[in-house]
Order: C-alpha cells, then sequence, then structure tokens
C-alpha cells in the first residue's frame, strides 16, 4: 500500500495503519496499532491474494500479525480447504523490547502494546520461542518436547512429519510417577519436498 497513507512515526493516518500512545494495565508506556478503513481493506485483500495463489498449487510461507483468535479463524476460515500448519511464534517481552530498541525503525512501546493481544485465546499446531535459536534454524527446523505419556499429540505430531530425536529420561513427576520427555524435530524443508498436496504454512 502506499506509504503515504500510513503513518509509523507516531502522527494520525486515518486511512492506512498508525499508532496511537497508551498505557497498559501497569502504566506503561505502550503505542497501540490502529487500522483505517483502507488499510483494513488492504488485510483482506492480502488473504484473497494468499488464498489464490493456494488454489494455484503454490507453497506459501505466511508471516502475518493477527491480534487474538478472531483475527486468526479469519485466516482458518479463508483457508479451510488447504492443509496448514499453523505456527505461534512467541518471545518474552523483555527480548522483544531490546530487539525493538536494535533495530532502531520501530516505535517504542509498539512490542508491549502488541504482546499481551496477538495470542488471545489462539490456538495452533504448534507454538515456537524465537529466543532459544537462531533465524535460520527456526526456519529451517521446528523443534517441540512432549510428555512421552501424551500418546495422542505424539501420533498427530508423527503424522505432520515430526521425527523423535531424543529423548530426556524422568524428567517429568506427576504425582509419583516419573515421565520422560521426547524431543521432536520437523525438518520444514524436507516436509515441503515430500508433500504433494498444496499447503501452507501460517505463522
Amino acid at each position: 500500500m502506499p506509504e503515504k497513507v500510513n503513518d509509523w512515526t507516531g502522527g494520525e493516518a486515518p486511512l492506512g495503519y498508525s499508532w496511537k500512545k497508551s498505557v497498559d494495565a501497569s502504566g506503561n508506556a505502550i503505542q497501540e496499532l490502529q487500522a483505517g478503513p483502507y488499510a483494513q481493506k488492504i488485510g483482506k485483500t492480502f488473504q484473497e491474494v494468499i488464498l489464490a495463489l493456494a488454489k494455484m498449487g503454490h507453497h506459501i510461507v505466511i508471516d502475518d500479525v493477527s491480534f487474538g483468535k478472531q483475527q486468526l479463524d479469519e485466516w482458518k476460515k479463508t483457508l479451510k480447504n488447504f492443509r496448514v500448519l499453523w505456527v505461534g511464534v512467541n518471545a518474552p517481552l523483555s527480548v522483544l523490547e531490546q530487539r525493538e530498541k536494535e533495530r532502531g525503525n520501530r516505535i517504542l512501546g509498539s512490542a508491549r502494546g502488541q504482546f499481551h493481544k496477538v495470542h488471545i485465546d489462539a490456538t495452533y499446531d504448534l507454538e515456537i520461542n524465537t529466543h532459544q535459536a537462531s533465524v535460520s534454524e527456526n526456519a529451517e527446523k521446528i523443534k517441540l518436547n512432549v510428555r512421552a505419556s501424551n500418546t495422542i499429540a505424539i501420533s498427530l505430531y508423527k503424522k505432520i512429519g515430526f521425527q523423535e530425536e531424543g529423548r530426556l529420561k524422568n524428567r517429568l513427576k506427576i504425582k509419583e510417577l516419573y515421565i520422560d520427555d521426547i524431543i521432536m524435530g520437523l525438518d520444514l524443508r524436507n516436509w515441503i519436498e515430500t508433500t504433494s498436496d498444496p499447503h501452507i504454512d501460517a505463522k
């Protein structure tokens, strides 16, 4: 969308995207994202473009900030006829605020303003923490830990393409029972190359 429609510096942009200064429940200064009518239209158009590409059989990775369950459900409704791996991307607030400062092109307070909104009541197939691995590692491989007793989840992950990579013996104790923690990994490069069905990875 035309850059002149937006204002990322703290000013007003009635039609596009802009920031609004506010405070959170603890009194910390934050910036809340505002979306005017044209910005909302572009957001919907973005979903329609992705849908068109999916119908053509393209493999797609979507990087989008969805504010809570309602916006995530809009994506799920749009892509209901396709095989999608929904990935929630997380990091501690302190890490996000440090990244905000280091980038130099983010208005201070926006990370805190979005932190408590983007995952509200949202459910994902997988969740990953981006502060525990490099960008390239996160882009190429997803790792997770699952209790050995959670056979339903293990079966689901294996169907998606995860493989067991290790086991932490007696990692958890529930009442008097010790349970192993299974480490599983999904190589996204192989997963994309070996599947023949149109699918989308969304985060």
